[in-house]
């Protein structure tokens, strides 16, 4: 019989007792009968050793300890462990710690050894992800805004510092999609689009951005709006009349129609109503691309009498002390005249088709908040039939527009005033329209406010403020916008304006738009 795994000159063969001993070997093969067993041949058993590890953490930032745990197992028992990392570092102990430095994919390998020489390796590809600094997104395009459609240049300006970005996904509001870096794209109709860009790197760390109203494209069509001052006053009321309309293709010729039986072919007319009623308007406009029109009904409102009201800081007979006593007194038409002076307080029109004006201008009558509150209030749907006209209006606080807050759809016209020296918690330290409003400013000034965003004009929420003929300057943004801040929707219209000296900590001195843009 052959000997079971031992040496020809081992003392062990045939040095077995039979005793208990079995009549095969561990190999299958039968011992002949009369022959001594091997000592302790049958005992042996060299099984193999199996290498496995673990990980408590697979996915880390760089600089963060991994901790691997050991679960091999062995019948002979492990002496050493041979650790490597993938980074070109070893270790030989049996539960390592290890901290990868560089972000990264790393193979991970152990081998163990046991006592009798036997070894094995188990080898984990790609195990372990070491993340980097996040990648920040961000893009800018050529073109925002155009009529019918529109070719794109959108450029990637995102940045990772640890890591390479190598992958992009542009989603581009109207369904379709690009992974180049800076893609071309063609914007077949009409619309406002939200643009997003998800940028990956190496370390398989990601950043998105969405830029909310991005990208507008008016219908080639055109816009036909209007807007007048004032619209509310006794007969013999003049009114000037403001075009605002819009188009692809150059207007050529303008058709009032003021309800009255009168009419004008002027861009921007002036009327008199010399009789008491309510008047429809029709602006029709001509362009290469046809004739189109809007209708406001019963947009001017002539009344036969109104009365009016007069405030002086002093008092004086038949005079308020007070504009809010005035404002508070007023019926849709009247008039508020307010004397020189400073008049502390913050006032509200109440939602009220009032005409407040200053009998001297706005150098000399001074609306002082005493940073208590917005200046002026127009939050209850006030239409360009509130007129504030003349007046300084100062030391304003509030959360959104420390100067002058018009929200809920308000439209409220503000023609020569002065608005300085106000601050917001938020947005607008000198206006704020938000929440659907459209005000109308003329000729006004607008200076060394503080805001978050927005420090001179801040326009939100579907909000477009009418600007024509108004300085904005000097103003402070702790982050955006520092003169004119567009958000979400909101298209101010600005026209023969001065723009200058205002700063932002972040962007937009002159004009940041966020999903918007003037």
């Amino acid at each position: 019989m052959s000997d079971f795994r031992l040496n020809s000159t081992s003392p062990c063969i045939d040095a077995g007792t039979t005793i208990n001993a079995p009549t095969n070997d561990l190999s299958g093969k039968s011992r002949p009968s009369g022959d001594a067993p091997d000592m302790g041949a049958y005992e042996w058993n060299n099984r193999e050793p199996s290498a496995y590890f673990y990980a408590n953490n697979t996915k880390v930032y760089a600089g963060i300890a991994v901790e691997f745990i050991d679960r091999s197992y062995s019948y002979d028992g492990i002496h050493t462990w041979q650790w490597d990392f993938g980074d070109g570092t070893e270790d030989e102990s049996q539960h390592p710690i290890h901290t990868y430095e560089n972000p990264g994919i790393y193979t991970v390998k152990l081998t163990i050894y046991e006592t009798d020489g036997d070894s094995d390796s188990s080898i984990k590809y790609g195990y372990i992800n070491i993340k980097g600094e996040e990648p920040t997104a961000d893009f800018y395009a050529n073109s925002r805004t155009g009529f019918g459609s529109l070719d794109v240049q959108f450029t990637d300006r995102s940045v990772s510092p640890q890591s390479e970005i190598v992958k992009w996904l542009w989603e581009f509001g109207d369904g379709q999609t690009s992974i180049e870096r800076n893609p071309l794209h063609h914007y077949t109709d009409h619309g406002v689009y939200t643009v997003q860009l998800t940028v990956s790197n190496i370390a398989e760390a990601e950043h998105s951005i969405s830029k909310y109203h991005y990208i507008q494209i008016q219908d080639t069509q055109p816009k036909v709006t209007f807007s007048a001052y004032p619209r509310y006053g006794q007969k013999a009321l003049i009114v000037r009349f403001y075009n605002q309309s819009t188009s692809f293709y150059e207007i050529t010729d303008w058709h009032w129609d003021f309800g009255d039986g009168e009419t004008s072919s002027g861009a921007n007319p002036t009327h008199t109503y010399d009789h008491s009623g309510y008047y429809s308007v029709t602006l029709e406009v001509i362009s290469a691309g046809g004739t189109f029109e809007t209708y406001q009904n019963n947009y001017i409102r002539v009344f036969e009498s109104v009365e009016t009201f007069y405030v002086n800081a002093s008092g004086g007979q038949g005079k308020y002390t007070r504009i809010q006593s005035a404002i508070d007194a007023s019926n849709m038409g009247d008039t508020i005249i307010v004397e020189p002076g400073t008049y502390t307080e913050s006032i509200d029109f109440k939602g009220k088709g009032i005409t407040l004006k200053s009998s001297l201008g706005a150098e000399q009558t001074i609306i002082d908040a005493n940073h208590m509150d917005s200046v002026v209030k127009c939050i209850n749907g006030e239409d360009s039939g509130s007129v504030l006209r003349g007046f300084s209006l100062t030391n304003g606080s509030a959360v959104n527009g420390g100067g002058i807050n018009i929200s809920g759809a308000s439209s409220p016209t503000i023609i020569d005033c002065i608005v300085f020296n106000n601050q917001a918690q938020k947005e607008g330290g000198g206006i704020a329209a938000v929440y659907s409003s459209m005000p109308m400013m003329i000729d006004c000034e607008i200076k060394s406010n503080i805001a978050r965003n927005g420090a001179g004009i801040a326009c939100l929420n579907s909000s477009s403020a009418s600007l024509r003929n108004t300085t904005i300057i000097e103003n402070q943004a702790l982050k955006n916008g520092g003169g004119v801040y567009a958000y979400y929707a909101s298209f101010p219209d600005i026209n023969v304006c001065e723009i200058s000296d205002n700063t932002a900590q972040s962007r937009g001195g002159g004009i940041y738009g966020f999903g918007a843009a003037p």
